[in-house]
């Protein structure tokens, strides 16, 4: 069946999946979509479909984070699921309900997600994540996985912003106020992660004495606090915020430049950056940034391309962007073969070219007819000729 409202391509074969693993009879999907590629969307169209497959479902959906719940319930205005509410996972006497949505799936593992699942008398599940996996290696239990593409695809299509990578020397609230203040244009609206709350503050104070407005945000504050910092934020009023990890999810703001991902794991890094991927739609033109320190454990790089790599080098930004022969030599030795172009002699009636193969221990590879590879073989004095194989290639180690 067609979701509900008009859908991108990958969306919709999402779409179709899932709701075909529940007409197979499995009870618990995960779907996993990358940040801003509309899994609410795709969540709350597969359960319309269900609810007009069988009007009696109830629906719940459950998520930590309050401005999740916010966004899933402005959402659902639209596409108008009508057997559903929204529930805070930390809610001690939710509702029962016949079918639940884990917002941030990953937490589904979680001792307060697996109460839920017992006090409302869950019969299906499906959780919605962009990282399908967790810090402290606990398993995700779900009968299906889902997915169809990823950050890299969807920004060679259209659906995310590009970006370019910054890298800095190291995660200091010195180091990363000195590399704002360098160039507060360049960064723009930017969300900053440090490891603890007294690293944002100092980070803040730096920033307020270089002229810039900088706000710290995190889990001890009101709700009222955390609704005026984001109103002062999308406003322009504030251009960065500091938090340790409060912003990783549920933060979804298209405006949003630049993300300070510190040191992070995979988990972490991916959720971080994602943060600024967001398409803009007052800034067509959107090239995002993210900045790391060269101590990362997880660069972004992993992620995806970006569109332009830069260094801070002898007190300025200098490109390491490769050209495209170098990129290529790159992309070899990641998978471990190195092609060397060898020139024949143009008396050899086999052609003038041939090639050699190295890979990262040493063995060498001449692609080369028997004739022409004995006597490549005899002209390359340091390698010491092996026997042939099946297809006349000479192998050697060095």
């Amino acid at each position: 069946m067609q979701a509900p409202i008009e859908t991108r391509d990958y969306q919709q074969r999402i779409i179709t999946k899932v709701l075909a693993e529940y007409k197979k009879g499995l009870k618990s999907v995960l779907l996993v979509s990358p940040c801003g590629s509309g899994k609410t969307v795709m969540g709350l169209s597969i359960l319309k479909i269900l609810e007009e497959l069988d009007p009696t479902l109830t629906f719940g959906w459950v998520t930590m984070r309050r401005k999740l719940l916010q966004q899933a319930f402005i959402e659902n205005e639209r596409i108008g699921v009508k057997n559903i509410e929204f529930i805070s996972m930390f809610d001690r006497n939710p509702p029962k309900k016949r079918f639940l949505v884990i917002d941030e799936g990953h937490h589904a593992a979680a001792a307060t997600c697996a109460n839920l699942y017992s006090i409302m008398g869950i019969e299906r599940s499906l959780a919605l994540t962009g990282t399908p996996f967790r810090t402290d290696r606990i398993k995700l239990s779900f009968e299906k996985i889902v997915d169809d593409c990823g950050v890299r695809f969807l920004i060679e299509k259209g659906y995310l912003s590009p970006y370019q990578q910054f890298v800095i020397p190291k995660w200091t609230p010195d180091t990363v106020a000195k590399m704002f203040l360098q160039d507060p244009k360049r960064w723009g609206k930017s969300v900053i992660y440090m490891k603890t709350v007294e690293l944002c503050d100092e980070v803040v104070r730096l920033l307020d004495l270089g002229g810039i407005r900088s706000r710290v945000i995190h889990g001890g504050q009101s709700n009222e606090t955390h609704e005026e910092i984001y109103e002062s934020f999308e406003s322009g009023e504030t251009q960065a915020l500091v938090n340790v990890y409060l912003l990783t999810e549920g933060f979804d703001l298209p405006s949003l430049q630049t993300a300070w991902i510190r040191d992070s794991g995979k988990l972490t890094s991916i959720q971080m950056g994602g943060r600024t991927l967001r398409k803009d739609p007052n800034n067509p033109g959107k090239i995002a940034n993210i900045v790391q320190s060269e101590e990362t454990w997880f660069p972004y790089t992993k992620v995806a391309k970006p569109s332009g790599e830069f260094v801070w080098q002898d007190e300025e930004w200098r490109s390491i962007e490769a050209n495209e022969r170098v990129a290529n030599v790159s992309d070899m030795v990641r998978n471990e073969i190195l092609t060397l172009p060898v020139e024949l002699p143009a008396y050899l009636e086999y052609g003038a070219a041939g090639s050699i193969r190295v890979n990262k221990k040493g063995k060498v590879t001449v692609r080369k007819s028997r004739k022409v590879v004995s006597m490549v073989a005899s002209m390359l004095g340091a390698l010491d000729a092996g026997e042939f194989d099946d297809d006349g290639d000479l192998e050697a180690a060095v």
